[in-house]
C-alpha cells in the first residue's frame, strides 16, 4: 500500500483519540494561582460565595421535583448537613495558631464542603428528572466504558457517537465508530444497547477502510448518518434484503468514493446492506 494512503489513514486515526475527561475547576484548583495570603483569602471568599449561590439555587429547585415527604426529608437533612459543615470546618481550622491562617483554613473547608454538597444535590436533581434512566458514573457513560473495555485495541471516536432505536424495542441504541492503529485497513462500528441494570450489550461490525481497485488504493472515510425510511424494502434489493424490516430508521455509512453501507434490524439480528456507488 502506498505511503500517502497510510498517512491519510493516520490522520483519520488522530480523530479517534480517547475523550479526555473535562477538567472541572474544582476546589483544589480554584485558588492555585494566588501568591499571597491576602489574595488567597479573597479567592476563597469568592469561591465560597459562588458555591453557596449554586447550592441555594439547587436547593430551591429540587423540592419542586419531589413529593411532600421527600421534600420534608430533604429539609431536615439540610439542617443536619449545616451542623456537620460548621463542626467539620471548625475542627479543620482549630489546629492553626495564627488567626489569619485559621480563617483561610475555615474558608477553604467551607468552600470545599459547600461545593461537594451542591454536587450531591445536583445529582439528586438529575435523578429526579430521569427516574427511569440509570445514573452514569465517571467521565464516560457506562455503554462507552463497556465498548472500550471489550475492544481495548480500537481507538473510538467518542465525540461523534449517535443514538437511535434501531432494533425496535423502544429504547435508544448507541453507535460509535473506531479504528485500530496497527491495522488501518478496517474500521469498526459498535452498536450498544444501554440497559437500566447490568452490563450493556454491544455488537461489533468490521468494514473495509480502504478500496483496492485497478492498482489504486483509496481511503474509505465513512460518515455515519441516521436515516428515516419506509418499512417496505424495494423489490430490486434481492431475496435476503426483501426480508429486512426496520423501525423506520437505519444506520447508513456514507462515503464519497466507496460503496454505501447500511445496518438494519431484521427482527432477530442486524443485517448489512451494501449499495454500490454509481
Amino acid at each position: 500500500m502506498k505511503i500517502h494512503v497510510y498517512f491519510a489513514l493516520f490522520l483519520i486515526v488522530a480523530a479517534f483519540a480517547p475523550l479526555s475527561s473535562a477538567q472541572a475547576q474544582g476546589h483544589n484548583l480554584y485558588c492555585k494561582n494566588n501568591d499571597s495570603t491576602a489574595s488567597t483569602r479573597v479567592c476563597l471568599t469568592a469561591h465560597l460565595t459562588a458555591a453557596q449561590e449554586r447550592l441555594n439555587e439547587i436547593y430551591e429547585d429540587l423540592p419542586k421535583k419531589l413529593d411532600d415527604k421527600a421534600a420534608a426529608d430533604l429539609k431536615a437533612l439540610q439542617k443536619t448537613w449545616l451542623i456537620y459543615r460548621d463542626a467539620e470546618c471548625m475542627w479543620e481550622s482549630s489546629s492553626a495558631e495564627d488567626a489569619v491562617l485559621k480563617q483561610i483554613r475555615e474558608l477553604s473547608c467551607m468552600a470545599r464542603v459547600t461545593e461537594d454538597r451542591a454536587d450531591l444535590l445536583s445529582i439528586a436533581y438529575t435523578d429526579s428528572e430521569n427516574k427511569s434512566k440509570p445514573r452514569q458514573y465517571g467521565p464516560l457513560p457506562k455503554w462507552m466504558n463497556t465498548v472500550a473495555k471489550q475492544n481495548p485495541d480500537i481507538f473510538w471516536n467518542y465525540q461523534a457517537s449517535k443514538k437511535v432505536d434501531l432494533n425496535c424495542n423502544q429504547k435508544d441504541d448507541y453507535i460509535m465508530k473506531g479504528l485500530k492503529a496497527y491495522n488501518m485497513e478496517n474500521f469498526y462500528i459498535a452498536i450498544t444497547e444501554a440497559t437500566l441494570i447490568g452490563k450493556p450489550k454491544s455488537t461489533l461490525f468490521t468494514f473495509d477502510a480502504v478500496l483496492e481497485e485497478e492498482n489504486e488504493t483509496t481511503v474509505c472515510n465513512y460518515d455515519i448518518d441516521i436515516v428515516e425510511e419506509n418499512e417496505q424494502v424495494s423489490e430490486k434489493e434481492g431475496d435476503i434484503k426483501d426480508a429486512i424490516k426496520s423501525c423506520g430508521m437505519s444506520l447508513v455509512l456514507n462515503s464519497k468514493v466507496c460503496d454505501q453501507k447500511s445496518i438494519k434490524w431484521d427482527g432477530k439480528a442486524y443485517q448489512i446492506v451494501v449499495e454500490e456507488t454509481e
